[in-house]
């Protein structure tokens, strides 16, 4: 075990141990900890110069940072899941890198903004919510990311997608629960599978991201130079960085603030069904 990231310290009761629904969280906020991860992470992503391909998932060769920035939620509001789901990102800091910002949005507090766009799908008849999570950069050559949540019927973060500001499906995880489910719904991995959520189809899953004890937003590790997202981990699993530079943080535009969502996210993002044809999913998702 080793360390790990986490903007929340979670304390809860287990009112039905076998139904996470009902859990009831005490969460404090008080800032970036590291402290002992809960499980190892299955998950390991390749870093190189290209986008991930979808036709294969990364290998396991360990991504790990050996300095970052960690970007927080600011003005974080505990009993909001929009805030709860809310992904830390760290942003891996160049080995000649000099500048206090990573491109994000001008570079000023005021102006590191990630927006949020929800929308709703249909799985096995029933509807799930997404959270889809937006930011961009201003230096050319660097896409706008977009990190897409489905929750399951526990209101837990199960599917994501990870995309570029035009809406391409660059990587795709799922949850350490769905990837259980599936095993025990299914008879076996398919072949040329790693896991037993993946179904027939060219897309595979490049990795698992772990449950916490409550919902909440993952890592989201974004490598040096291209800011592609290389990795997305759990908040209580071992952290893949060696030092943190600086603890900065960002402002969420929801829907409905006084804020715009900037519209050409909206206009881009696609549906989740290129996704949801690769998984085979749960009938008790």
């Amino acid at each position: 075990m080793g360390p790990c990231f986490n903007l929340y310290l979670f304390s809860y009761s287990s009112v039905k141990a076998e139904n996470r629904s009902m859990r009831i969280p005490a969460i404090i906020l008080f800032g970036l900890l590291a402290f002992p991860g809960c499980s190892r992470s299955p998950e390991e992503s390749q870093q190189n110069k290209k986008e991930p391909s979808l036709s294969a998932p990364a290998k396991n060769t360990g991504i790990r940072f050996k300095r970052a920035r960690v970007f927080l939620l600011s003005d974080s509001d505990r009993k909001s899941p929009e805030h709860l789901l809310a992904p830390i990102i760290v942003h891996e800091t160049g080995i000649n890198a000099a500048a206090k910002q990573p491109g994000w949005t001008g570079g000023k507090e005021k102006e590191r903004r990630v927006y949020l766009l929800r929308s709703e799908v249909e799985i096995n008849g029933a509807p799930h919510p997404q959270f889809a999570y937006c930011w961009h950069y201003e230096t050319p050559g660097r896409p706008a990311k977009i990190l897409r949540m489905t929750l399951d019927s526990s209101g837990y973060p199960a599917i994501f997608e990870v995309l570029t500001g035009t809406g391409e499906l660059t990587a795709l995880y799922a949850s350490r629960g769905l990837e259980d489910a599936a095993a025990k719904e299914q008879a076996a991995v398919l072949p040329g599978k790693q896991y037993s959520i993946e179904g027939d189809s060219e897309i595979k899953v490049t990795g698992l991201v772990e449950d916490g004890p409550v919902a909440m937003g993952p890592l989201v590790y974004v490598a040096a130079g291209d800011r592609r997202i290389v990795s997305l981990n759990c908040r209580c699993s071992p952290s893949r960085i060696d030092r943190a530079d600086d603890s900065l943080s960002y402002e969420l535009i929801t829907p409905g603030g006084s804020i715009p969502a900037r519209a050409e996210f909206a206009a881009k993002l696609p549906t989740s069904e290129e996704a949801l044809r690769a998984l085979r999913i749960p009938q008790d998702f």
